[in-house]
């Protein structure tokens, strides 16, 4: 099973795989996060819901090095990054499936997988090979070009290709957007596979179904956290979520 590469020692005093600390997060001209302080340990999945336009993806954005970060720290593994290229970040072992998928469409399933994969030529169609174990769907498709697949497949091709430089820090925006139900619940299934092979992951979400497979979970409204807590509790109080993302 693909999993993370490097991760955290889990004695104790060990890094985090993914911390935030005090993060303000500029988009144009405005202020679209402040002041977020989060963690994500190496085999733990965290819930980020937000209602749209909560500022869950432009964090998420930011994590990757594709926003600037006004103030805070964003460490990998107790490595500052906020200061660094998107680039150097993904060598350090941030992988991002991001919104809308971003799959390249006239390239074929297995051409998506290898043409991000940064390994020797070996160990990349072994990655390819892991990847397909984890969504067999793709293994019927290697050939399929990325354009005819159906939503569901296209986004676990884009989970797959982050996976494929075996990441410390798996970071998903709005993954199950447009998705069945159905769907939903199976790519949510294989996100916990993920997790348990020792990689990070962090789901920023509008769909709270997603706190059913987290470890902790946190909502974002107006750019801020306004609330977190273990995902089992929030999970057993879905009012208390809808509460902080609608502001009620």
């Amino acid at each position: 099973m693909i999993g993370a590469e490097a991760t955290a020692d889990p004695a104790v005093g060990a890094a985090a795989a993914l911390s935030l600390s005090g993060v303000d997060v500029v988009r144009g001209a405005g202020r679209v996060a402040a002041g977020i302080d989060l963690q994500v340990e190496a085999g733990t999945i965290l819930a980020l819901l937000g209602a749209n336009g909560a500022g869950k993806s432009s964090l998420v954005q930011a994590i990757a090095g594709l926003l600037p970060v006004a103030a805070g720290t964003i460490a990998i593994a107790g490595t500052a990054v906020q200061d660094m290229p998107a680039d150097r970040r993904a060598r350090l072992g941030l992988g991002l499936a991001p919104e809308g998928r971003r799959v390249f469409p006239g390239m074929t399933v297995r051409d998506n997988l290898l043409a991000v994969c940064r390994a020797g030529r070996a160990a990349r169609h072994e990655r390819v090979a892991s990847v397909y174990e984890l969504f067999p769907q793709l293994a019927g498709k290697d050939r399929t070009l990325a354009w005819q697949l159906s939503g569901g497949q296209q986004q676990m091709l884009a989970i797959g290709r982050a996976l494929m430089n075996l990441p410390r820090v798996l970071l998903l925006d709005e993954p199950t957007l447009g998705l069945a139900p159905a769907v939903v619940a199976d790519l949510l299934e294989r996100l916990t596979w993920v997790a348990g092979s020792g990689t990070a992951v962090l789901i920023a979400e509008q769909n709270a179904a997603v706190v059913s497979v987290a470890h902790r979970a946190a909502v974002m409204r107006v750019g801020r956290i306004v609330l977190a807590d273990d995902a089992a509790r929030l999970a057993a109080a879905p009012e208390l979520i809808e509460r902080a993302m609608l502001g009620a």
